[in-house]
């Protein structure tokens, strides 16, 4: 007479035999499965394989270029544009700014007309962040300007204010002052201002750009003012005079330590006490 027990040993070894069974046959016509893809002999799976090389060339071309570029060879970065850009297959953003470096520097004139041609063919390019990328690595103000007049359809107010801020680097006045009137967005097309004169170490045009600001009404925005103080080390105006000249426009607390942080390291306690009586006076919440 078999026991209860013997019952439900014999039962859960009967389940598992089955278990174990299914598992192998699952294994087994996977194994098949995997063999006729591997041979070519499943047409669904056959067709996409023959899609694999057109992604290599894609991949191969942009790789390429970004090479040349990281070598300073421009010209070969050109010779291979001049072979890829009338194909079908999109090339990434990174071998795309490769190329308007190249055209920048040997081609300038066709900077312009050569991307939009290739983004008009290009919808999934179609787009500002496109045209960010392209003047990011463009250090010419003209040719920013050529691109985004070329590129006008993906014009946003972050392109904008890139062409206002290499206009700035290169310390020209005239123009930024020029773009600025016909900006939409006074206050961060001046804060690129701004930061364009302290990238190309102009530090009084970046004053007088605040102080017009200023003057004009509008609160200069606290990261432009973090990035002033911050640049007073590395300039021809000392900080006592930077704060001074600030005078009339109420310090943030992120410029205020800044400029504390500063002190501190070059042990300039007049300055440092100058800096905490104005931010008492200002009624500052001091963190220090």
């Amino acid at each position: 007479m078999i026991s209860g027990t013997e019952t439900g040993q014999f039962g859960l070894s009967t389940m598992f035999g089955q278990a174990l069974n299914e598992a192998l046959w699952f294994a087994a016509g996977f194994m098949l499965f995997r063999l006729l893809i591997r041979f070519g002999l499943v047409p669904f799976w056959s067709s996409s394989r023959h899609k694999i090389p057109k992604v290599k060339v894609r991949s191969r071309a942009g790789k390429v270029i970004c090479a040349d570029s990281d070598a300073g060879n421009h010209a070969a970065v050109l010779q291979l544009w001049r072979q890829e850009r009338d194909s079908d297959v999109t090339l990434p953003v990174d071998a795309l700014q490769a190329v308007a470096q190249a055209l920048a520097i040997l081609e300038p004139a066709s900077l312009g007309t050569e991307m939009a041609t290739y983004l008009s063919r290009h919808q999934a390019l179609q787009k500002s962040a496109t045209l960010h990328a392209l003047l990011g690595c463009i250090d010419k103000p003209d040719l920013a300007e050529q691109l985004s007049q070329a590129l006008a359809n993906l014009m946003d107010s972050k392109a904008r204010d890139q062409v206002v801020g290499s206009f700035a680097a290169s310390g020209n006045v005239e123009k930024v002052r020029e773009l600025l009137r016909s900006s939409e967005d006074q206050l961060h097309s001046g804060a690129s201002a701004i930061r364009g004169f302290l990238k190309g170490g102009h530090m009084s045009l970046a004053l007088n750009q605040i102080l017009e600001m200023q003057q004009a009404g509008l609160q200069v925005p606290t990261n432009a003012l973090v990035a002033f103080v911050r640049a007073t080390p590395s300039s021809s105006l000392p900080l006592p005079e930077a704060i001074v000249a600030l005078k009339n426009i109420p310090l943030p607390i992120e410029a205020a330590a800044a400029a504390m942080s500063e002190c501190l390291a070059r042990e300039d306690t007049d300055t440092a006490l100058m800096l905490e009586e104005r931010l008492r006076n200002e009624n500052a919440a001091l963190t220090y």
